[in-house]
């Protein structure tokens, strides 16, 4: 359970969604939520 934290803009890039500074754009106009919560902009969580 030695999970690493990383960036939300970080992980949409990885995942193939968007790049890091679209995914900046979609975070900041409050269009990226987590578990329900609208994420931040520099907001870190572990993904599965």
């Amino acid at each position: 359970m030695n999970e690493k934290k990383i960036r939300i803009n970080k992980y949409l890039s990885q995942a193939g969604f968007c790049s890091r500074r679209e995914a900046d754009k979609y975070i900041t106009d409050e269009r990226v939520t987590i578990n329900g919560m609208i994420a931040q902009m520099g907001e870190k969580n572990r993904f599965r």
